[in-house]
């Protein structure tokens, strides 16, 4: 993604996640490069059964990933007031 006129890049080591279980996987990675961010992500499902007792494993994956999508990363450079 290029980065827009005006806005600087921010928390990018936020976007850096390596979650890994038994159930799933998600990891994600974040770096800037020539006034571009670029992300890497990746999910998998090691499974496709659980038992009703290991839904958590599944859950800790699912919420890793919701959690990297709620997270922002641009920003703009000057607050602009009216």
């Amino acid at each position: 993604m290029k980065i827009p006129d005006g806005y600087t890049v921010s928390g990018l080591k936020n976007f850096n996640i390596n979650f890994d279980n038994e159930a799933g996987q998600f990891s994600s990675d974040a770096k800037e490069e020539n006034g571009h961010v670029v992300l890497s992500c990746k999910k998998v499902y090691k499974k496709n059964y659980l038992p009703a007792k290991d839904w958590g494993l599944l859950v800790g994956m699912l919420d890793a990933a919701y959690n990297f999508t709620q997270k922002q990363l641009l920003q703009p450079s000057v607050l602009m007031t009216k």
